[in-house]
Order: structure tokens, then sequence, then C-alpha cells
């Protein structure tokens, strides 16, 4: 879970989420290999050397090393406790404020985003500098649909001087809070601008497609779904979106075609099946609606749920 709390760019779960209908959740950066780079991981070594010598500076240390350990294998529980303990030996260390900013992380990774910026808010207080909380806290207010003081933190962000966050991720931000705000013009200038900094990012051109449909343009949004899956044609995200584009227009077997071929790539994800069902109601495919809403229902989708579609067969 710990792993999951930034996305590549905070932005594209929350941002498919608000578009697509799909579950919304933010990511973490991960180190090489996999594991969690937990941010300031490095600067414990930084800690005075006079507090080597004691019992309790060994304790300390051990419970940093532990609770970092923890992390990279998502034990919140675990980390929380030992980070706690370590803050109760020696709270004015050095490498304090890593220990809070770990702290608050593991509040937005169980989705408790107001005690998250409580923590993220008070190391600011005594730390304004430290650009990583304060992006944190972003998109913690942005979680909890506070667009207004998640723009006062990214724009903080986008005007400091030797910002230490890279600039694609500020943008991504920014262009959360616009769609969340519904300002669909401003998102797209700042994801054009990601892509002129890289210009086979994939998900600025996914997110820009998203925010031409969002703001009444589908056929603008198509055109460039039928461009980026032309270079990457296994992109399941752009795939369900241009399939539920093509079902506005009424162009279901196009829309089948397309989730077939997202059911290919990610037969996993049971909301796939519920989906292509309903298109396959529209082509009077009745027969193979159900299976997949059966289908749907083996992989955990309550079949209540389901009930309005069932009543179509």
């Amino acid at each position: 879970m710990y792993r999951q709390i930034l996305l590549r760019y905070v932005f594209l779960s929350a941002a498919l989420a608000f578009a697509c209908g799909l579950s919304a959740q933010t990511v973490i950066d991960l180190g090489a290999g996999g594991g969690v780079r937990a941010r300031g991981a490095d600067e414990v070594e930084n800690t005075p050397p006079v507090w080597r010598t004691s019992a309790d500076s060994a304790e300390w240390r051990d419970c940093m090393v532990r609770g970092f350990n923890a992390l990279s294998r998502d034990s919140l529980a675990e980390a929380e406790k030992l980070f706690r303990r370590a803050l109760t030996l020696f709270p004015d260390a050095q490498s304090a404020v890593v220990v809070q900013h770990n702290l608050g992380r593991i509040s937005m990774a169980r989705g408790d985003y107001r005690e998250a910026v409580k923590q993220f808010s008070d190391i600011l207080k005594l730390h304004p500098e430290r650009h990583d909380v304060r992006f944190d806290r972003a998109t913690c207010y942005l979680e909890q649909s506070n667009t207004r003081l998640a723009r006062v933190d990214i724009e903080a962000l986008m005007t400091a001087t030797q910002c230490d966050i890279d600039r694609k991720e500020l943008l991504f931000l920014r262009a959360a809070i616009s769609m969340k705000e519904r300002l669909y013009k401003d998102a797209k200038t700042d994801l054009a601008e990601v892509l002129r900094l890289s210009p086979e990012n994939v998900n600025a051109s996914l997110l820009i497609a998203i925010a031409d449909e969002k703001d009444g343009r589908p056929q603008e949004a198509l055109d460039r779904l039928n461009v980026l899956l032309q270079a990457y044609p296994d992109e399941v995200q752009a795939l369900l979106l241009r399939a539920d584009i093509e079902a506005g227009f009424g162009r279901f077997e196009a829309a089948r075609i397309d989730y077939d071929t997202a059911i290919r790539l990610a037969p996993h994800q049971a909301e796939l099946y519920v989906r292509r069902a309903s298109v396959l109601l529209r082509c009077g495919a009745k027969g193979a609606a159900r299976k997949d809403l059966d289908e749907a229902v083996r992989r955990g989708i309550p079949r209540a749920t389901l009930r309005s579609l069932y009543e179509e067969l």
C-alpha cells in the first residue's frame, strides 16, 4: 500500500478515476529493484556522531534501519511504531524531519489525508524550504478536493527558486487541480508543457485526451487516442477511454473490439467485463453479455450491483 501513494505522477490515477470511473490511488516513486525509496532515508547518516556512542543511540539507529526496511515491505504499522520510537529517543535529531515526513506519508498510504496534512503542516511551520513535504501536502489537499489550498502549495513550488521536485511532477499535479476545477484548457496547457519536455510521455497524451473529452470535444479526444494507440497499442487506459468515446458515438462494435483487447491485456480487472457486457447488450449479443457479467461476479463484483444489466438479458 505504501508503494501506491504517489503514482509516477500523482495526476494519472486521480485524473483517470475522475474521467473514466476507475478507482483512484496515488503512488510513491520506486527505487532501483522495485523497493520503496523512502524520502530522506539517506539523510539519516547526517546525525551527530556523538549520538552513536550511547545505548540510546544504538536503539535509535536500529529503529531507523528497521523502520525503512518495514516500509519496503509495506508494513505500515511496524514502520510507524519504529519511527515514533526514534522520535521519542531523539526528537531534535537532524533527521527528525525525515521521520516526521515518512509518518505523514504513512497516513497518506492509509487514506487519512486529514492527519497527513496536519503532520506536513507541522513540518512546514519549521521547515518551509522542504519542497517534498509541500508537494505531498498539495497532493493530500487534492485528495480532499480542497483545490484552493492545493493550488496555493503547487504555485509556491512552481515559483520557488531551485525547487527540488521534478518540473513534470509539478505540472501533472497542477493539471490535476485544474481538472478537478473543470479548467480543462489550463490542464491541457500544463500537459502540453510536459510533452514539450518529454515528447514520448504517454501519460500526458492520454490525459490531454481525457481533458478534451471532459471539455465536450470527444472527436478531438478520439483523434488523439487513435494516434497514441498506433504507437502504443497495448496501452489499456487509452483503449478504455477510446471504447467509452466510441460507445458514446454509437459505434458499439468498435468499442467492443477495444474492450476485447483491454481484457486480453488485463484479464484480472473485473470491471472491464461489466463495461464490455454493457456494449455487448447494445450489440444484441445477450449470450456473450451474460458470460461477461457472470465472470465479473466470479471475480468479486457483487451480483446485486449488476441487477439492471442482468434484467436486460
